[in-house]
């Protein structure tokens, strides 16, 4: 879920609680910032659910360990 549907989702606004249960999902979104203004822009959308090699690690990949970094939650030790 996008962090946008999930703010809707917790609205007191009935309406946007309603659109963002109907699958909401914002076409464009506007930030302003300490360098600017930035914005995104849908230009389609592909409904088919992504094929899960793309969430693994590229063959031959290097696991870069930092032992200066605190232990993250749900990394093995």
């Amino acid at each position: 879920m996008m962090p946008s549907t999930i703010a809707l989702l917790r609205s007191q606004n009935p309406e946007l609680v309603r659109i963002a249960r109907q699958g909401f999902f914002p076409l464009k979104m506007t930030f302003s910032g300490p360098n600017g203004d930035a914005s995104w822009t849908v230009v389609s959308i592909d409904r088919r659910r992504p094929d899960a090699s793309l969430f693994q690690p590229p063959a031959g990949y290097t696991e870069m360990v930092m032992p200066s970094m605190p232990a993250m939650p749900g990394r093995k030790p």
